[in-house]
């Protein structure tokens, strides 16, 4: 099954791996990956601490599946009570049917790869001994690869991976928050602290881009700026 959007993800070293994880795998037959998913840093120079620490981060085919629901939901509620033209309210349903759609096709794609890996030594996807361990098991690239094509599927599976043209939509909502504070001229770790009865730097990014794409749902600015400070890609200066 090939996806009509093909999704990509960042990539920070495309040739660290030669397998990919279960949740991987689902990307790939998905059509949104062509290898193995390693997050990008978003700083210049990155610590190796750090790099080992995205190299090592697992992919869920799953991330950010509320946020988005919530944000497509949202968006066929205002279509369909601001007096919206007819082309908004289908185009609105359109995209929350297709998103369902992919969230079952992605569903099907785990329970027929996990499947195939509880047959043990008669799988047809191998084992990758030097990555996989209980919890995260490792499938060797060729191997889905073959396993693929002897099942008649059509993927886009290379064996390493192309920094493309889009993002997950977390890693784009947190692109969003830090080119803005840039523009307003802050440092994302250092930003100002909040002065009691002034309006403060969050609020200022708020006004800039909450209710725009690709933050439509009611709380998925606040989550997205929550989410940043906890993970550190965001500071107050102290």
């Amino acid at each position: 099954m090939e996806s009509e959007t093909r999704r990509t993800y960042p990539v920070e070293d495309s040739f660290s791996r030669t397998s990919v994880t279960v949740h991987e795998a689902v990307a790939i037959m998905l059509g949104y990956a062509d290898g193995p998913i390693v997050m990008r840093s978003f700083n210049e120079n990155p610590s190796d601490e750090e790099l080992e620490a995205l190299r090592s981060a697992p992919f869920y085919i799953d991330e950010g599946w509320r946020e988005e629901r919530e944000s497509l939901e949202d968006a066929c509620r205002r279509t369909g009570t601001e007096g919206s033209s007819q082309e908004s309210i289908d185009k609105a349903a359109e995209a929350l049917e297709t998103f369902e759609r992919e969230v079952s096709e992605a569903k099907r794609w785990l329970c027929e790869i996990e499947d195939e890996l509880s047959k043990g030594e008669a799988s047809a996807l191998r084992l990758d001994t030097k990555h996989s361990h209980d919890h995260f098991p490792h499938i060797t690239l060729w191997s889905l690869r073959e396993w693929a094509q002897d099942k008649g599927y059509e993927t886009r599976l290379v064996p390493v991976s192309r920094v493309g043209d889009a993002t997950p939509k977390l890693r784009m909502q947190e692109t969003v928050i830090l080119e803005t504070l840039e523009s307003l001229g802050h440092d994302p770790k250092r930003m100002p602290p909040n002065s009691k009865g002034v309006s403060g730097v969050k609020s200022a990014v708020s006004k800039k881009i909450d209710g725009k794409e690709p933050f439509l749902g009611s709380t998925v600015f606040k989550k997205a700026w929550d989410r940043m400070l906890s993970t550190g890609d965001i500071a107050y200066e102290k």
